[in-house]
C-alpha cells in the first residue's frame, strides 16, 4: 500500500466496512470472526473486503448514526457490494484512481461476487 495513492480513503474504508461487520453481524457468538483483505489491483485500484462468519445482521434502529458507515465507503469508493447470508457474507469496495473509471476484475476466490 506504500505507493498506493488511495492509501488513506483505502485504510478509511477498510476501517468503516469492519466497523460496520463488528456492530451488525454476530461475531460475539462462540467461532465468530472476520477477515479483512486489501489488494491493489494492476495498479489503478485497491480492494478491500471484508468478510463475517454469518449470522442474522442486528439493526440498531435506536442509533441516529444508522447506515452513515456505508454512506462513507459509497463516498469514498467507485464501487461497492454486500453479498452473502446467514452463513457467511462479505462486503467489499473499489477504490480507482486511473484516468479512466474501469469495472473491478472478477474474484472468484473471494465471497464477494461481482
Amino acid at each position: 500500500m506504500a505507493d498506493c495513492p488511495k492509501s488513506d480513503h483505502a485504510l478509511l474504508a477498510c476501517s468503516e466496512l469492519a466497523a460496520n461487520e463488528v456492530l451488525h453481524s454476530e461475531l460475539a457468538r462462540p467461532g465468530g470472526r472476520f477477515s479483512v483483505r486489501v489488494e491493489v489491483c494492476d495498479g489503478h485500484n485497491v480492494w478491500v473486503e471484508v468478510e463475517d462468519s454469518g449470522g442474522r445482521w442486528v439493526e440498531d434502529k435506536r442509533s441516529d448514526q444508522r447506515g452513515r458507515r456505508l454512506a462513507i465507503v459509497a463516498a469514498l469508493a467507485d464501487y461497492q457490494d454486500i453479498d452473502g447470508d446467514d452463513t457467511g457474507r462479505a462486503v467489499c469496495a473499489c477504490l480507482d484512481w486511473s484516468a479512466a473509471i474501469r469495472t473491478p476484475r472478477v474474484r472468484h476466490d473471494l465471497a464477494c461476487s461481482l
